[in-house]
């Protein structure tokens, strides 16, 4: 759609995933109506409700051939799926997600991507580190109790190749631990604190 041939707007797109929700607009258009023009593209990106350990254990298992230990099914062929899935409850352990993203640039050339985004995760462990929790907690001079870290949020940009978070921090009722830095993309070279 459009006058320039070749651009492709998405008003609205929107459904279900990990338990929760998504919502899309984007939009790609031709720099000039030669065949061969670049193109730019935008796009907004919400998601709420995700079920934050159904989306991470999916994201494992699409690099487990480069990483980590065979899936529990690739273990156990004789194991029914079924009986391989976690109970309901523990797809909610680590929490909900909710975030945004907004990403634009130009088609196949990274250095002029740009966009800006924020996750928050709460409402399960998010992260298990139980020395590193009761060693805080101790530094505190606190009972170490191993406190659920239950709530985490994260604002980011991105430039060219560089994601700068803003604000990082990962919190429980007695403890948070915060931090900032960048990582490159695609390499994922991380300098944080």
């Amino acid at each position: 759609s459009g006058r320039i041939p070749g651009t492709v707007r998405i008003p609205e797109a929107s459904g279900m995933c990990h338990g929760g929700r998504f919502s899309l607009v984007a939009d790609v258009t031709p720099l000039s109506a030669e065949a061969n023009a670049k193109k730019e593209f935008n796009v907004d990106l919400r998601m709420s409700g995700l079920r934050f350990n159904t989306l991470m254990r999916e994201l494992i298992d699409s690099v487990k051939p480069f990483v980590g230990p065979p899936s529990p099914l690739e273990a156990e062929p004789a194991v029914a799926p079924k009986a391989a899935a976690e109970s309901p409850k523990d797809e909610f352990s680590r929490g909900l997600l909710d975030g945004e993203f907004t990403l634009r640039g130009r088609v196949g050339d990274p250095a002029t991507h740009s966009g800006r985004g924020t996750i928050r995760i709460c409402g399960g462990r998010v992260l298990n580190l139980p020395v590193v929790t009761a060693l805080i907690e101790a530094s505190n001079l606190q009972f170490p109790f191993n406190s659920s870290l239950d709530f985490a949020q994260a604002r980011f940009y991105l430039e060219g190749g560089l994601i700068t978070f803003e604000d990082m921090s990962v919190q429980s009722r007695s403890i948070e631990i915060v931090g900032n830095g960048t990582m490159t993309f695609p390499g994922k070279d991380v300098n944080l604190r």
